[in-house]
């Protein structure tokens, strides 16, 4: 059965979050909305290779709770529904692996094409390396213009599928794609585009086009921005922790950056996908534990594919905390000023399906042995969610939410999350019932930039999962650069409970089955106020909240516990030590800034 979510707060902490609506009723106050705006179809090469069928279509028939076809012999159901989506597939050779299995294309009968039918991942992956010396991009299934072709009626295709699904109050679906840039060495610097509406555009600009974010937002402003149709964009830079510092350069490395377009157009990043945390550095040297969450071992694609040349994450601009103190180096127009969000970059169509015990490795590779198919690749995880916050469900509220930050990013749970700052807060919010009124009267939200002489007051409530995990920790991330330049960054806990016992997590030697961590010991609600005794207002500072449950079983816990023990014992992915995670949330920051640097 699925579920279509409403989350509550009752007595003191009312109105905390609230899930889908019915109605076309315009909320006084913004309220939660659950969604994925990473989700892959047939249409981008890499899904198609790995046998992916499932189209744009089916990925809004899924998150609308329907069971969908991923390919002739797998079909998912999803756990419950989402309040939004949107189609993200790569604009590079978008449609092209379609070719090779329509036999009236002129692509059918390429030795690439023929290659890709019978061993996929590697026909596509020589077709493009073919192309390079083809001179045609992805190689020679793209001969005669026939992937330029196919890729204008797959951009139709998806562009159509989020026209007729969005459905305003209920459900809302966003025309978007994936600019999939590549810095050097392996490093990633993808964005994905979301729209306003329909952008009316023959074509998504590509990264085999436009090789660069700021040429990305030169197509955007000069077909999209500034045409003067009230059409509008933003981009949201995604795995920055596989991009070895490239995605958000140090101030002065990269002399071609447009510090105004990263600004505008960059407003959201994920923390969170299915290849791992962005959030920051876990490595040697590391004082914050919580940093280890979902971290990949290697610092980009290179380190995965090419072992030899893999190179452990450093303590760089690839994690967001990083690259939030960089932005406030910047004296105008802060380039890194990011809302925080999460999403599952699912390669199955299958938005937003993100629970542990229910997870299907998001790229379709799995070990099978003796009949049993086993999920692989241990490091990876199920993904995460966004949550927006909005006065309705309709495309253009949404949307000037995530301008405005007014977002935050969970790791597939669903905690409700409210974040405010302000000089003028009264102090017993915590015990009134028009707590969140006050706070969005005299209070700046989460995504947000106060600038004033004393010292800013901050007002926290987050709420547990509907029959979910217990919360464990309410924690405050600080950063900031002193005048003489030097970053700091510090975490104040602002309550919690005693960490629960993970025991049960271990593999049972009398019934080899996980039962699964349900910890009582917890809260379901936590309230602060706090107010920062070390504020200085020469320091440019940015906050943040995070906000961890207690620890359940991680995903290959669940799937290996599950498995014979002989079975077990072979598949790669019960050979992880990584068997209990703290599902977490994590809000977009709030900056203070000087009044004469302050920008929206």
């Amino acid at each position: 059965m699925q579920t279509r979510l409403k989350i509550t707060f009752i007595g003191t902490l009312a109105g905390l979050a609230l899930g889908a609506h019915g109605d076309c009723i315009r909320h006084e106050l913004p309220q939660a909305y659950f969604g994925d705006l990473h989700v892959h179809t047939a249409l981008s090469n890499d899904a198609n290779g790995m046998g992916i069928r499932a189209l744009p279509d089916d990925v809004y028939r899924y998150a609308r709770g329907e069971t969908i076809a991923v390919n002739d012999t797998l079909s998912i159901t999803p756990g419950w529904t989402l309040d939004f989506a949107a189609v993200t597939d790569h604009a590079e050779q978008l449609g092209a692996a379609t070719l090779c299995h329509n036999p009236q294309s002129p692509s059918f009968q390429s030795w690439s094409c023929k290659l890709e039918r019978n061993r996929p991942r590697l026909g596509l992956l020589l077709g493009s390396i073919a192309g390079n010396f083809w001179g045609e991009p992805g190689g020679p299934h793209c001969a005669h213009n026939a992937c330029k072709d196919v890729q204008r009626s797959a951009w139709q295709e998806t562009v159509r599928a989020a026209e007729t699904a969005n459905d305003p109050c209920v459900f809302t679906s966003f025309v978007a794609y994936e600019w999939t840039g590549n810095g050097s060495g392996g490093a990633t610097i993808h964005r994905n585009v979301i729209f306003n509406g329909n952008p009316d555009l023959s074509n998504p600009f590509s990264a085999l086009d436009y090789k660069t974010p700021e040429a990305l937002f030169g197509e955007l402003r000069k077909h999209c921005v500034d045409k003067g149709t009230g059409c509008d964009a933003l981009t949201i830079p995604h795995n920055s922790n596989l991009s070895k510092g490239q995605m958000f350069p140090r101030k002065g490395d990269d002399p071609e950056i447009n510090i105004a377009d990263r600004h505008y157009f960059d407003r959201l990043a994920e923390i969170i996908q299915h290849k791992g945390a962005s959030e920051c550095y876990s490595g040697v040297g590391a004082t914050d534990e919580a940093c280890s969450f979902e971290a990949l071992p290697y610092a980009s694609f290179l380190g995965k594919f090419l072992p030899i040349a893999a190179k452990r994450p450093e303590n760089d601009t690839s994690n967001l905390r990083e690259a939030l103190k960089e932005g406030l180096r910047f004296d105008a127009s802060n380039p890194y000023q990011l809302g925080l969000i999460g999403s599952t970059d699912t390669h199955l169509a299958t938005a937003g399906q993100v629970q542990e015990r229910r997870y299907r490795e998001h790229h379709n590779k799995n070990q099978r042995i003796e009949g049993y198919s086993i999920p692989k690749q241990a490091e990876l995880n199920p993904g995460g969610l966004a949550v927006i916050y909005a006065h309705s469900n309709t495309r253009q509220d949404l949307f000037d939410s995530m301008k405005r930050r007014e977002v935050y990013g969970t790791s597939g749970t669903r905690i409700g999350l409210r974040f405010f700052a302000s000089d003028d807060l009264p102090e017993d919010l915590c015990n009134r019932t028009d707590a969140l009124t006050i706070a969005y009267t005299h209070g700046q939200p989460m995504g947000g930039t106060v600038s004033h002489a004393k010292a800013p007051s901050f007002f926290a409530m987050a709420n547990s999962a509907p029959d979910g995990t217990p919360l464990q920790s309410l924690q405050l991330v600080k950063a900031w650069i002193d005048v003489n330049g030097t970053e700091h960054e510090k975490v104040i806990t602002l309550n919690e409970v005693p960490k629960a016992d993970n025991a049960s997590c271990a593999l049972s030697t009398s019934s080899n089955k996980n039962t699964f961590i349900n910890a009582s010991n917890g809260k379901t609600a936590f309230c602060a106020q706090w107010q920062d005794p070390d504020f200085n207002a020469d320091q440019p500072s940015v906050y943040y909240l995070r906000v961890l449950e207690q620890p359940t079983c991680r995903w290959n816990q669940a799937v290996c516990s599950e498995l014979p023990a002989d079975i077990a014992a072979e598949a790669s992915t019960c050979q992880t030590t990584q068997t209990v995670i703290q599902e977490r949330a994590w809000s977009s920051p709030i900056w203070f800034t000087a009044k004469d640097r302050s920008t929206p």
